[in-house]
Parts: C-alpha cells; sequence; structure tokens
C-alpha cells in the first residue's frame, strides 16, 4: 500500500494528482482531472460526471503551514460550495466541513482510502 503517511504534508495529496477515469453506483462514470498550478503550491480537480450524469464540479486545495491541514474549496454545476478542511489520519486523508440539511446541522466528510500509485477509494 502506498504510505502517505511518510510524505512531507505539503505532498500528501501528490497520489491524487493525475487524470481519472470514476467510477460509482450501477454504471455510472466520469472523469477527474488533478493537477498542481500556481508555481506547484496549489492543486486544482475538475470534475465531469459526463456522460452519464450532467453534472461538473471544480476544487481548489492549498496546505496551510500556519494551520498545519489542507484546505480544500468545492464548487459545483449545482451552485453548491464548500470549504473543507483536514489532513492524514493513519493512511487515509480526510476532508471535513459542516452544513446545514433541512434545517439540521450536518459534518460533511470526504474520505481518501485504499491509496495505491494508481487508484484510490473516495
Amino acid at each position: 500500500m502506498f504510505d502517505i503517511t511518510q510524505l512531507p504534508p505539503e505532498q500528501q495529496l501528490d497520489f491524487w494528482l493525475g487524470d481519472w477515469d470514476v467510477s460509482w453506483g450501477d454504471n455510472q462514470h466520469g472523469t477527474n482531472r488533478v493537477v498542481r498550478i500556481l508555481n506547484g503550491r496549489v492543486i486544482q480537480e475538475n470534475f465531469s460526471g459526463s456522460p452519464t450524469i450532467d453534472f461538473w464540479g471544480m476544487s481548489l486545495s492549498v496546505y496551510s503551514s500556519k494551520l498545519g491541514q489542507w484546505q480544500q474549496t468545492w464548487a459545483d454545476s449545482e451552485g453548491s460550495y464548500w470549504h473543507f478542511l483536514g489532513g492524514v489520519e493513519g493512511n487515509q486523508m480526510i476532508l471535513t466541513t459542516n452544513d446545514i440539511v433541512e434545517g439540521q446541522p450536518i459534518m460533511l466528510r470526504m474520505v481518501f482510502y485504499n491509496i495505491e500509485q494508481n487508484e484510490l477509494d473516495w
């Protein structure tokens, strides 16, 4: 297994870089392009659910040495916007944010796990 805990904190999302074919549920698939931009300090994600769903999203992720954690901002074609915070726990990358659903506060978690050189679960 690829061990992200052995990497410097600012490189702990590098496993995610590249062009990905993604799949979920029953026969749904799309693509995800993840690259470093802005002198390599920012990770940009561009997700497309095409052709199975009409959905696109984009995120920017930055490691903050001041906070000692990753920050990610996500926006998508449905008008969603979230600001996640987090980092490595064990050999997982866990980012969280708070939201309100039907008037109730909830926590959203994004977890990258089973991380290998060319595959992962999310």
